[in-house]
């Protein structure tokens, strides 16, 4: 699942997150936490037993609504800075115009990387062994993972076994999750 709906998806939208403030900043908006409640009332027929969650306070809350509406005692909620957002580096907190006029093909080579950043490789290694890591700990169980676009977006390539030119710009265009979605990966 996606974290709901934050002011970098409404009033803040043409710039990059904030990186560390994530931690404290950026929170979920009315509309994003509504958009979270309806998705959890979706997420109860899940038998959920588990959930693993970003520790950025957009991620946080989405699973804190989640865990309340599902009835998970909050010991099942575990947080994990291996589920953060893709590090952009030096772009955070600036407007996107700048990292896409630095990285116009960002989606297209997965090896680029800004200063003090990661590229898509390095982040969707950092999901796919994380989740390869949960498979052997928590075989049998349903688990759910809230993280952020982009590396949900590998995430479910990796799951997929999709190669990186499938998950070109075109890729997603049409299949990026949205805020406060929550897809099924097996």
């Amino acid at each position: 699942m996606r974290h709901g709906p934050t002011c970098y998806q409404t009033t803040r939208k043409n710039y990059v997150y904030p990186r560390e403030g994530s931690l404290t900043k950026a929170g979920l908006t009315k509309e994003g936490k509504d958009r979270v409640f309806k998705t959890a009332k979706k997420i109860k027929r899940l038998s959920i037993s588990l959930i693993y969650a970003s520790d950025f306070r957009r991620t946080k809350e989405t699973a804190k609504i989640v865990a309340r509406e599902i009835g998970l005692k909050d010991e099942r909620l575990i947080f994990s800075s291996r589920l953060r957002d893709i590090n952009l580096g030096i772009y955070h907190e600036k407007p996107k115009k700048e990292f896409y006029s630095d990285f116009p093909n960002f989606f297209d080579d997965f090896s680029q990387k800004p200063k003090g950043g990661e590229s898509l490789y390095e982040a969707g290694e950092r999901m796919s062994s994380f989740v390869s890591e949960l498979e052997g700990k928590h075989q049998g169980e349903n688990i759910l993972i809230i993280s952020h676009g982009e590396p949900l977006w590998l995430l479910e390539g990796w799951a997929k076994r999709l190669k990186e030119k499938d998950l070109s710009e075109d890729g997603i265009k049409l299949n990026y999750i949205q805020p406060g979605e929550l897809r099924k990966l097996n």
